[in-house]
């Protein structure tokens, strides 16, 4: 069914929203067209005829001098901040149909994303300008070509704060792309809606009711991209029969972190085996946060794995592996330490405490290999349930081809 016309976002709420991801895509082609920034320049220039401080539209001359050379921008002030206080200072706010434009609002950071919005969601920046600083909004609006990797820029950044639906239309349009909107997949799983563009995006979403509400689970063009649940049917069976040979090998086992050496040592009863672990994600309270994006981790040796599967995200277009954190319901429903075993070739899964959080580890080593295939193992691994969504002969097939039978 062909989508309508988006109406102008009724609140700050859909604002912020509507020009997530054009943000993220417009920010990322800005960077790239600069290169390496050494220094910049504003120069403002405020007419003979009013007054610098009140003035509407205050142009702005803005310099960015780049190991390239020299850059000019035409630049326009869009607010000012005071003692915490922003005040607007563009015609565009004074014509929004939201009373919020209308008079100054305590300061927050999303205002500088919500300010672009006046300006087709151009860049901004927060520079001095006498006793005050201002909101500059500076004159470029180029997008990357791709239009599904400017959907994972957005997800990397904006991720749980955002309608991604409203977003993700709102991007639509401004690369001027027609949608239409079909139901979910009638094989069960996590997509509800399937919004396609017509350069050939493909956008998967879940329901409105699901844990963390609707969002893009999954991204793919004419020719690339890869469904999470393709990599959790790929996953799944062999995951599965590693869990049963830990708990058959190592009852009960207890685990020994260490992320200086990306280590683990396994204690049970009769003995203890040291085993490589990468930690992939921590889990405190109900968030799930990716190793490559917790501060605390993120540097460590054994949170080294968690940049690829970052990056086989952002290559793929996998939404859930480039979002810094997500509900632990979330997680838990997409089976995201399964997705990341195939991905990293490790297949046994441990958790471990660290300190008021959980480690989420990937372990492998000799002892954790699994011994030659059995008829009877096999029967007891086909015989759990494969997640909603996952494809059964795809599943078989490729567990088969892990463990190096020709079919079971």
């Amino acid at each position: 069914m062909p989508l309508l016309p988006l109406p102008l976002p009724k609140n700050l709420e859909e604002v912020y929203s509507a020009g997530a991801f054009v943000q993220a895509g417009i920010d990322a082609e800005f960077t790239k067209q600069l290169g390496e920034v050494e220094a910049t320049e504003f120069n403002f220039q405020p007419s003979p005829s009013a007054d610098g401080t009140t003035e509407l539209d205050q142009k702005v001359q803005v310099r960015f001098n780049t190991a390239q050379g020299i850059r000019d921008f035409p630049g326009m002030r869009l607010a000012t901040i005071k003692d915490g206080i922003l005040t607007w200072c563009a015609e565009g706010a004074r014509q929004a149909p939201i009373a919020e434009f209308h008079e100054p609002q305590p300061f927050e950071f999303s205002l500088l994303n919500i300010a672009r919005f006046l300006v087709g969601n151009a860049p901004v920046a927060r520079v001095p300008q006498g006793d005050h600083e201002a909101v500059v909004a500076i004159a470029f609006n180029r997008l990357p070509h791709d239009t599904a990797t400017t959907i994972s820029l957005g997800l990397e950044r904006f991720s749980g704060g955002i309608d991604e639906r409203l977003a993700l239309l709102n991007l639509a349009q401004a690369r001027r792309l027609e949608a239409e909107s079909a139901p979910g997949n009638a094989k069960g799983g996590a997509t509800a809606e399937t919004i396609t563009l017509s350069d050939g995006t493909s956008v998967h979403l879940s329901a409105k009711d699901a844990p963390g509400g609707q969002r893009i689970i999954g991204l793919r063009t004419a020719h690339s991209g890869v469904l999470p649940e393709q990599v959790l049917a790929d996953a799944h069976f062999t995951a599965v029969e590693h869990q049963f040979y830990l708990e058959s090998r190592f009852p009960d086992a207890a685990v020994q972190f260490d992320a200086a050496t990306a280590t683990a040592m396994l204690s049970t009863s009769t003995g203890s085996t040291p085993v490589d672990a990468h930690l992939i994600a921590t889990v405190d309270s109900d968030e799930f946060t990716w190793a490559w994006a917790d501060p605390d981790y993120a540097s460590t040796h054994s949170a080294r794995a968690s940049f690829n599967l970052q990056r086989f995200g952002r290559d793929n277009w996998v939404p859930d592996l480039v979002r810094p954190c997500l509900p632990m319901e979330w997680a838990k429903d997409a089976f995201l330490p399964q997705i990341a075993m195939p991905i990293l070739g490790a297949w046994t899964l441990l958790t471990v405490p660290l300190g008021e959080k959980t480690g989420i580890l990937l372990a492998s080593s000799p002892t954790l290999t699994l011994p030659a295939p059995t008829p009877e193992v096999a029967e007891a691994v086909l015989a759990v349930d494969l997640p909603a969504g996952c494809d059964a002969e795809r599943a078989r097939a490729a567990y088969a081809a892990n463990r190096g039978v020709a079919s079971w």
